[in-house]
């Protein structure tokens, strides 16, 4: 008997409602989406990981109006449990009727344990994606560093090469220049046929040195752009602050999955009452259980009072412009 007591008084126990409790939250995140629906970039990447930062809001958006109507459907299930006790209060209560609550309460704990279940996988996705996202910017910053910093070298390399082919050019045409004089002294051609040749290997590194050169002014345009780039991804960074907002979103992962786990343990525990109720030590039993009751009534005024303060942040957050002038 006491473990059928014991079984009751864990069926009776309402769930814990500070589930509710995520006002800040919940608005610090609604106020993240929309600013986001207004930055701006000009990186085709990070275009990218916005518009997949819009779904997720779109996303969390659904997820959210779904624990509104599950707040509703806890009310209903407040109003069935809130039944239960009041129908001992009638002398004239049969077993049927208590049996019909009772199986009306299980098929309500079946559908909040489904849909707090789909609600807690349904936070935890977008979470988890948000932080992929993060880690995608991330990485694709220190790419981009590490381009720049490849190029930088290159650059360096080309200039060294620039450099050394300048003293060839100067030695050659030095040389030519010399070879001609002794030319004109000697009288001897093998002077003239050694300084054009010399004058031509000059030319020749004149022409490589040219190249070089144009190929140096490419690598700093190439630098500059992916200056510009990485400059772009920091203020991106720090404008979209996607480790702030999936950090917000633990608390709601949490509760609600502590909740899913109060939904999953009614459904053995009502399973148990039924097939074992007996409606004589039932009867007696509630009559010392009848502050639950109270209690009840308590989460039943939460589901309206998170019902009617969630739409209101919303409502709020739609109508506050300022986050789109200063973000």
């Amino acid at each position: 008997m006491n473990e059928t007591n014991n079984r009751e008084q864990e069926f009776l126990e309402p769930p814990n409602h500070d589930v509710f409790h995520v006002h800040d939250d919940l608005k610090h995140i609604l106020l993240y989406f929309k600013k986001c629906e207004v930055i701006i970039t000009d990186i085709p990447f990070i275009k990218e990981k916005m518009r997949d930062i819009l779904d997720q809001g779109l996303n969390f958006h659904a997820y959210l109006q779904r624990s509104i109507s599950h707040s509703n459907k806890l009310e209903m299930h407040s109003e069935g449990a809130i039944n239960y006790f009041e129908l001992f209060e009638d002398p004239n209560i049969d077993q049927n009727r208590i049996s019909g609550v009772l199986n009306m309460l299980y098929e309500s704990t079946q559908v909040n344990e489904r849909e707090t279940r789909e609600i807690k996988e349904g936070y935890t996705s977008i979470h988890r994606r948000l932080k992929e996202i993060n880690d995608e910017i991330y990485k694709y910053e220190k790419t981009t560093e590490e381009k720049i910093k490849s190029l930088r070298m290159e650059k360096e390399d080309l200039e060294e090469d620039l450099k050394s082919v300048k003293n060839m050019i100067s030695f050659f045409f030095m040389i030519g220049f010399i070879l001609a004089i002794l030319q004109i002294v000697i009288e001897q051609n093998i002077f003239m046929i050694t300084s054009i040749i010399a004058v031509v290997l000059a030319f020749i590194f004149l022409k490589c040195n040219t190249n070089r050169d144009i190929k140096i002014r490419k690598v700093e345009r190439e630098i500059n752009d992916l200056d510009y780039t990485r400059n772009l991804i920091n203020t991106s960074r720090r404008e979209i602050e996607i480790h702030e907002i999936y950090d917000k979103m633990v608390p709601l992962i949490k509760k609600m999955g502590a909740y899913n786990g109060y939904w999953d343990s009614q459904l053995s525990l009502l399973e148990q009452i039924i097939r074992d109720f007996n409606i004589n030590t039932d009867r007696e039993r509630n009559f010392t259980m009848r502050p639950m009751k109270e209690r009840w009534k308590e989460v039943r005024r939460s589901c309206d009072s998170y019902t009617r303060t969630a739409r209101q942040i919303i409502k709020d957050v739609d109508n506050d412009d300022d986050v789109l002038i200063h973000g």
